[in-house]
């Protein structure tokens, strides 16, 4: 085999090692360019037998590439390419502490060069960083993997260097074994992580950033809720009486003036109770609106079907002498809060029996299908419907795509349904057309 020459990136060790300066690499001073034949006496064939295999590689493997670095041109000069090529740093230590052979690489990362009789073992600052601890480790036969750890030259006690950069370092210590298994040397590789921890810092800190303005968010979203359960108690205390009074003197003076007021009095006051009885239900109708977000949910099973039956018993109580015709068909079982789903199922069965009043052969349909893998409950009438070019406003509280006159309500029944299944983690949505009816389909979370 003949001698290769090493190219400035490389550096060897040897027992008589030239000063730094003396090195071409400018690294470390662990020997001159010449001394490539203490490197090719390092490179040893790979051992057959399997007890002194590489613990990383098993005897096939090994076998494998011996026969390919066999077959290069110049197996010496591959291997101290490759060494000294890697773009992360690589040393190999002796077992009195001195330094076999490193790369650039290793320059690039601590910034400079120690003196010629440096010996880690010796070093202070390697010795706190754990270094030295995991060096000796390895060669015990051990393979070590320090955590980060951030390194400023200019600000370590005893540094055998200053100059360099603040960095933050990762490395890891493996042996290296002889022909006969025993643990000659240990490699070091370290890492420059420098970029990837100051961004895990800086997304730390975001974290917590965030997690402080959450946290504030929070107190100010419970003062909110506390304010608007007061504002709720007033509303329901305050407000309720004076309609109940106005309602009440409404009532007594129609009674009283009956011959008096005649027919544009009483109109007047019918008038008076009419709109009393609005406010009213406005204001049950919010209330239930507000206390919905703070109304904790109680999931469990819930048989849809029967639940369908009671809200249809209850609600034809107040569509007597009508003939509707209603199709439920099987429904599964859910998991949901009961007495949620029975106001979703109260309100959209009450907009179907409402606006089919003016359909001369109403009907209704409940049922279910699976859409995309997922369960998808309908509510479908042959009503009055609507056109959805106006779909936007149709979930908005106090919002009405019909007039007071033509049909009663408040404008807050399909705001609760969509609050209410926006709770269970579903979704709701429908489809109309004016004079041809509306179909409402919602889903649950499984």
């Amino acid at each position: 085999m003949h001698q290769s020459r090493l190219p400035a990136s490389a550096v060897i060790a040897g027992s008589d090692s030239p000063s730094a300066s003396e090195s071409p690499s400018g690294l470390w001073p662990l020997g001159a360019i010449d001394r490539a034949s203490l490197l090719v006496g390092r490179l040893e064939p790979f051992p057959s037998s399997a007890s002194n295999v590489s613990p990383i590689l098993d005897t096939a493997e090994v076998s494998a590439i011996s026969q390919q670095v066999g077959a290069l041109q110049d197996p010496v000069a591959f291997w101290v390419n490759l060494f000294a090529s890697a773009p992360i740093g690589f040393a190999v230590w002796k077992s009195d502490g001195r330094v076999m052979i490193a790369n650039n690489a290793l320059r690039s990362i601590f910034g400079s060069t120690p003196p010629a009789d440096y010996n880690v073992f010796d070093d202070k600052v390697a010795t706190d960083l754990g270094v030295v601890a995991a060096i000796r480790r390895a060669f015990t036969g051990e393979t070590i993997s320090l955590p980060t750890f951030w390194y400023d030259p200019r600000e370590c006690k005893n540094a055998t260097v200053s100059e360099g950069r603040r960095i933050a370092v990762s490395a890891s210590m493996f042996p290296i074994t002889n022909a006969s298994g025993a643990v000659e040397y240990v490699a070091a590789v370290y890492r420059d992580d420098t970029n990837t921890t100051l961004a895990q810092q800086q997304l730390k800190a975001q974290s917590e950033q965030l997690e402080r303005h959450i946290i504030g968010r929070t107190a100010e979203l419970e003062e909110a809720n506390e304010e608007l359960e007061a504002f709720s108690y007033s509303v329901s205390h305050d407000l309720r009486a004076p309609l109940r009074a106005i309602d009440a003197f409404a009532t007594l003076l129609a009674d009283d003036g009956e011959t008096k007021l005649g027919t544009t009095g009483h109109d007047c006051l019918r008038r008076i109770r009419a709109a009393s009885q609005r406010m009213s239900d406005l204001i049950n109708d919010l209330l239930s609106f507000s206390r919905l977000g703070r109304q904790s949910l109680e999931v469990k099973n819930v048989a849809t079907g029967l639940l369908v039956e009671e809200v249809l018993e209850e609600l034809m109580m107040y569509a007597r002498g009508r003939e509707i015709e209603i199709r439920i068909e099987p429904l599964p079982q859910c998991r949901a809060d009961l007495n949620l789903l029975r106001e979703v199922f109260m309100n959209l069965l009450d907009n179907a029996i409402k606006f089919t009043r003016k359909n001369a052969a109403p009907r209704i349909d409940v049922g279910t299908r699976v859409q995309d893998g997922q369960l998808v409950w309908h509510v479908k009438d042959n009503g009055v419907g609507f056109d959805m070019a106006h779909y936007e406003r149709l979930f908005n509280v106090f919002s009405r795509l019909h007039t007071v006159e033509e049909f009663e309500g408040t404008g807050v029944g399909l705001a609760l349904v969509n609050r209410i299944i926006k709770r269970h983690n579903g979704e709701i949505w429908a489809y109309a057309e004016p004079g041809k009816g509306a179909t409402f389909y919602f889903t649950l979370a499984e």
